[in-house]
């Protein structure tokens, strides 16, 4: 199957507002309509980047002038070759991943990536991920399991389905925050698909569960069953954004089967000084500058 990118116009966050203008066989294109005039022929973007990085890239509006726009760029690839596993080092290394196990190095975007914990041992994170409270309601401590039938993995787990699920094209690791979350930094060989896109309220729930893979049975109806297996997270346990993701997938057929829930997301991740990709820049997380 080929890759298709989709492309988020981050302007705003509330994605019932976004409206599909353009459409063809590899890109999708949502626009925010705020304030009208609403563009007087289809879009036509040129620079296009894939792989989670930040662009400018030029609108053409037809009679109108041309204008930038700040987008987020995202490739849903589901061949093996967009991100396969390579043989792991064994240089010497002190904090390793678990014993014996220093780092995996998988490919993404044609761009080898070692996934390794950061080796200063002195090391702390800063910034929203080294905060311990906000509140409740919205932000809720997560059950280990929110979602019947649908299990909660760890950070070896995640590590796991990148070298054998995503390298082999049968699964994606799928961050399900807004985009201005994962433009500060994701698992290396994530795939940003916002949590609220997934809502049955969102008129083009149904493209992007077409883009996950699902055929179509006509109306709301699909068959999941060559569909990739999915592995969902945000920010961390203190977050429903994953949890919604979920559930949204499962009201829409998505099996349970093919679900995983990583509860810890990016905060546990980062506690863990593991790997951060961050636009075009890869990371440890809590490295000094």
């Amino acid at each position: 199957m080929s890759s298709l990118a989709r492309l988020w116009v981050n302007l705003h966050p509330d994605f019932r507002s976004l409206r599909l203008i353009q459409k063809s066989d590899d890109v999708i294109i949502w626009w925010y309509i705020h304030p009208e005039p609403q563009p007087a022929s289809p879009v036509h973007l040129s620079g296009v980047a894939f792989g989670g990085s930040i662009n400018m890239l030029k609108a053409d509006l037809g009679a109108g002038p041309s204008v930038s726009l700040q987008v987020f760029a995202t490739a849903l690839v589901f061949v093996a070759s967009g991100l396969a596993s390579l043989p792991m080092a064994a240089a010497a290394q002190t904090v390793q991943i678990v014993d014996g196990l220093a780092e995996v190095r998988v490919m993404i975007d044609g761009t080898p990536v070692t996934i390794r914990r950061n080796q200063d041992e002195s090391a702390t994170i800063a910034g929203d991920f080294a905060k311990t409270s906000r509140a409740c309601p919205p932000f809720c401590i997560q059950p280990g399991v929110p979602v019947t039938g649908v299990p909660s993995v760890a950070e070896l787990e995640v590590i796991g389905f990148l070298q054998d699920r995503v390298a082999a094209g049968a699964g994606i690791l799928l961050d399900a925050r807004l985009p201005e979350w994962f433009a500060k930094g994701s698992i290396p060989g994530a795939v940003n698909v916002p949590f609220a896109t997934l809502s049955p309220d969102n008129p083009y729930r149904n493209d992007i569960l077409l883009a996950l893979g699902a055929t179509p049975l006509g109306g709301d109806q699909f068959d999941f069953t060559d569909a990739p297996d999915l592995l969902v997270f945000c920010n961390g346990a203190w977050s429903d954004q994953s949890v919604r993701a979920l559930k949204s997938l499962r009201a829409a057929g998505y099996p349970a089967e093919k679900l995983m829930y990583y509860r810890g997301g990016m905060q546990d991740w980062q506690i863990l000084g593991l790997t951060v990709m961050q636009a075009d820049n890869v990371t440890v997380a809590g490295a000094k500058p």
